[in-house]
């Protein structure tokens, strides 16, 4: 109940002028469940252990199908929260309910990180719009492209520029495919095999430029991708070697964790038991991963996996010019040996960049 209220709340200040029924907050008498069924333009499902064996969600669907409301179906995923898998709920729906709950319907996996319920939220309103007569002309999109939040991006509109080489091994299972999805549709990445170019001749951010003055890839961090078979047998030994020498040698890691079934994914803590002690000790897994899941939400794993890409570039951007300033400083003011002590240096100065502009926001609609 406490997730159907966050998505109330979300949709009322994401849709203003909204009314939004939910029965522990709106129901005053058992009895009018139906009646609030029949004044409703479209009915949010929220698919939880349990629901179909619920008398009164049971009335409430009976009502939903008998009255052909529009439906949104909405999963709660985690299973320590209640969640339930598809098959699990298909199972649990009546069977003479089963066709006309599931059938031709897209299910919305419901996410409490926020850049994945970001994308819940806006697949819920372009489900409870387009079941209203005055959005139904409008096709359905898997993503809702035509619903964006201030400030949102997709990957489509990043690149790196200049171009970055990504680094993988290949005793990590499963990071070469996810390697090239990325390179796929992220303009300017680069990939590199570190099994094929020591990661130790390939220091990390190592930013080139040709005669002409245009950029060239630069080196850019190791990818460690997690899945349900990192760091195990022989393969697992020789990449921690791996991402013990990169480490050792200031190479940043970025991690990538699974949660598709389909590619091995599973939860986070099984990482802690399979890692090595030392590695582990050593902070590698201090820094956040970028979290993968299934579509239509991998979308946002792929865009949130650019802008980290994208950020290790500038921060190494950063360094290497400022060392390059500092060693053009000190050579521009050093002292003969005869002479008296230069004055410091002067400071670099920095510019702001200017903000992005919001696009078209839901709460435009």
């Amino acid at each position: 109940q406490d997730q159907v209220a966050t998505i109330k709340r979300q949709l009322q200040l994401l849709c203003p002028g909204i009314r939004v029924f939910l029965d522990v907050d709106d129901l005053q008498e058992i009895g009018d469940l139906e009646s609030y069924v029949d004044k409703s333009q479209c009915m949010l499902i929220f698919l939880s252990k349990g629901y179909f064996f619920s008398a009164n969600c049971m009335r409430e669907l009976d009502a939903t199908i008998n009255m052909k409301k529009p439906v949104c179906l909405v999963q709660e995923a985690n299973f320590g929260k209640g969640g339930v898998t598809i098959e699990q709920a298909m199972e649990d729906c009546p069977e003479e309910k089963r066709d006309a709950i599931f059938a031709r319907r897209q299910v919305i996996v419901w996410h409490r990180i926020a850049d994945f319920q970001k994308l819940s939220l806006k697949l819920i309103a372009d489900g409870m719009l387009r079941g209203s007569s005055a959005y139904a002309h409008v096709p359905f999109d898997p993503l809702a492209k035509w619903l964006v939040f201030p400030g949102e991006t997709s990957i489509e509109k990043l690149r790196l520029d200049p171009p970055l080489a990504l680094q993988y091994s290949s005793f990590n299972p499963g990071a070469r495919e996810l390697a090239q999805e990325l390179k796929a549709r992220l303009a300017g990445l680069k990939l590199m095999n570190v099994r094929d170019t020591p990661i130790a001749h390939t220091p990390s951010g190592d930013l080139r430029r040709s005669n002409s003055g245009e950029s060239v890839t630069s080196i850019g961090p190791l990818m460690l991708y997690l899945n349900n078979v990192t760091f195990l047998g022989e393969e697992g030994a020789q990449l921690a070697q791996t991402v013990r020498a990169a480490r050792a040698q200031g190479t940043r890691i970025v991690l990538f964790h699974e949660n598709d079934e389909a590619f091995g994914g599973g939860p986070f803590s099984w990482h802690f038991t399979t890692t090595p002690s030392d590695l582990i000790s050593d902070g590698i897994f201090s820094d956040i991963a970028v979290e993968f899941f299934t579509m239509p939400h991998r979308e946002v794993s792929l865009a949130l996996a650019a802008q980290a890409l994208i950020a290790q570039s500038a921060s190494s951007q950063k360094r290497n010019w400022g060392t390059a300033l500092v060693r053009l400083l000190m050579v521009r003011k050093a002292p003969a040996l005869s002479s008296r002590a230069s004055s410091p240096p002067p400071r670099a100065s920095t510019s702001s960049s200017r903000p992005l502009q919001a696009p078209q926001s839901l709460d435009s609609l």
